[in-house]
């Protein structure tokens, strides 16, 4: 029996979007008892679901019948041109971290509320940088035993990983640094381009659509006139339309009902299929 273990969780305050019903069980990680924790979900024939900090998911209003475990992970180790980083590590703090000590290489992340494990699992990235291009080594659980591969033994895409193909748990990452004086500008610039390009001040996931190969999500939403769309609490934001925020009192069903409704419009009128980027966690997988 894994502990502590905790039942009826609400999952609202551990996802960005500030939606979700409760987790049936919920457990925060620590790199010691991955194998406990996936032991105890496959003894009882539970789903899990690894979290980071929630900042690409979508969790259905009944919750999740199943164990949620929260990935905390939370270390950074220094050491010859490189960084050795917990999974759980939160990508502002990490900015933080390298702006302090003059690191460059990450500076393309600062304004992802995101965790480390989570950019990894997405690839996350702005425009042509995206994280697989820092990574020296990933280690993970892959429910049997913990492993580390070298980068160039890994998969990536546009905004995917290998480890979307699998259970593996990402638990800590090599990253590649190297020092810069102009480390503190340069995420000064991005953090301001962010500021003014999207809406921080009301919770979303980020971008709610993959772009396409042709033209950026945001642009072809925008083009269609859907800034603004509201369904229940959830709105195309007017700033950046490759965004839906929560207004205050969105539920799960609003946000799922609006991305379909942007998806068969944007379709309608211009032929372009658009992808979920957000992952949605249904109640039962």
């Amino acid at each position: 029996m894994i502990h502590p273990l905790q039942k009826g969780v609400d999952l609202t305050p551990f996802c960005t979007f500030r939606v979700g019903g409760k987790a049936r069980f919920f457990y925060k990680l620590s790199a010691t008892d991955i194998i406990a924790a996936t032991h105890f979900a496959k003894e009882r024939c539970l789903p899990y679901f690894i979290l980071g900090r929630g900042s690409n998911v979508l969790f259905d209003d009944k919750g999740f019948d199943g164990i949620v475990i929260l990935n905390s992970i939370n270390y950074l180790a220094r050491y010859n041109g490189a960084i050795s980083v917990g999974a759980g590590y939160s990508l502002p703090k990490l900015n933080a971290y390298l702006s302090k000590n003059n690191l460059s290489g990450l500076e393309f992340t600062c304004g992802i509320p995101g965790s480390l494990g989570g950019a990894i699992y997405m690839n996350a990235g702005v425009g042509k940088d995206c994280i697989e291009q820092t990574l020296l080594s990933v280690t993970y659980f892959d429910g049997i035993c913990i492993k580390k591969e070298d980068r160039k033994n890994l998969s990536f895409w546009y905004r995917g990983s290998c480890f979307q193909k699998s259970n593996a748990v990402i638990l800590q990452a090599q990253l590649k640094v190297y020092p810069s004086n102009d480390v503190k500008d340069k995420i000064k610039q991005f953090f301001h381009h962010r500021k003014q390009t999207q809406p921080y001040n009301l919770p979303s996931a980020g971008c709610i659509f993959r772009n396409t190969k042709f033209e950026s999500a945001g642009a072809l939403i925008e083009r269609c006139g859907l800034k603004g769309l509201q369904i229940g609490g959830a709105r195309v934001s007017s700033q950046h339309a490759n965004f839906i925020v929560n207004s205050g009192n969105a539920t799960a069903k609003d946000v799922l009902e609006l991305m379909k409704t942007i998806s068969a419009t944007v379709y309608e009128k211009t032929k372009h299929q658009l992808l979920p980027e957000v992952c949605y966690v249904p109640f039962s997988l």
